[in-house]
């Protein structure tokens, strides 16, 4: 028995470009995380490589503390104390430990027990407060070296006092060394001498005078131990 309901119309096939858009919109994110790969392997590749070995940056030179009325000791070994540095400001630099001191006063002794006294307007020193300089109306003053032979024996003395006077004195506070390229004047008992440079070794017991060297006599009491010019 034939069916009086007209048949359903048949669906038209879908154009090929059609599927090719369907097709292509389906696989764009599978595309773009292929691509993404593909640019992140490039880089990583072609970065330049940071080489951990390489130095730290220097240190510049800089202060990196001070410290106002400033006093430090330095010891020797077996416990004496050789030196004393002391000062109105002083000022640390970061790069070598060297020290900058205003007003700097100094007071040291030598192995035979021989004191020096100096001071200036400046003083630098070196991280272990061996070396010191002296700038700006510099002054070390040596004092007298007292004997005493016996107890019922009088005390006498091998080597007054001397005073060394300057606008420049470097000073080894350990070997008593002094040295000094500007002009420096030294008085004693003996007399006073002005010289252009300087080089003094208190355990040889020379003093190395150059460039003008003028001398001239003191009278007894005059020099040294009475002068402080």
């Amino acid at each position: 028995m034939a069916s009086d309901k007209p048949a359903a119309p048949r669906r038209k096939p879908a154009p090929a470009a059609g599927l090719w858009r369907e097709g292509l919109s389906a696989s764009l994110p599978v595309l773009l995380m292929a691509a993404l790969a593909a640019a992140t392997w490039w880089l990583v590749r072609n970065t330049p490589k940071v080489d951990d070995a390489r130095p730290a940056a220097a240190k510049r030179h800089e202060v990196d503390y001070d410290m106002q009325h400033f006093r430090t000791r330095r010891y020797v070994a077996g416990g004496r104390l050789q030196t004393i540095v002391e000062g109105r400001e002083m000022r640390r630099y970061a790069d070598d430990g060297s020290i900058e001191i205003d007003d700097v006063r100094l007071h040291a002794m030598d192995d035979g027990g021989r004191r020096y006294n100096g001071e200036a307007r400046l003083g630098a020193a070196d991280a272990d407060l061996r070396v010191v300089q002296l700038t700006g109306q510099a002054k070390v003053r040596r004092e007298a070296m007292v004997h005493q032979d016996a107890d019922d024996a009088p005390a006498r003395r091998d080597d007054g006092p001397l005073q060394l006077n300057g606008e420049e004195l470097w000073m080894d506070t350990q070997t008593q060394r002094m040295r000094s390229q500007r002009p420096v004047t030294l008085i004693s008992d003996d007399g006073r001498m002005d010289a252009g440079t300087l080089d003094y070794d208190g355990a040889a017991g020379l003093t190395l005078l150059g460039r003008r060297v003028r001398g001239s006599y003191l009278p007894p009491g005059q020099g040294a131990s009475g002068a402080t010019r």
